[in-house]
């Protein structure tokens, strides 16, 4: 069995366009996962300083003279 250049390329060709094609998609869910993320810790954050505002003791102090 005899392997030409041409019937090489073309498979490494067929490789790279896979490789491309996975590439693309674990970036793009890369991308997803971080803006889940980011959601999710804007939200606690959000959540710890509501949380922080009612729990605030008001303490008022008059004067009397």
């Amino acid at each position: 069995m005899k392997v030409t250049k041409e019937q090489l390329a073309a498979k490494f060709r067929e490789v790279e366009d896979a490789v491309t094609e996975l590439e693309a998609e674990a970036r793009s869910r890369g991308v997803v996962v971080a803006a889940v993320a980011a959601a999710v810790v804007v939200g606690l954050v959000a959540y710890g300083i509501l949380r922080a505002r009612r729990r605030r003791i008001r303490v008022e102090v008059y004067y009397q003279r």
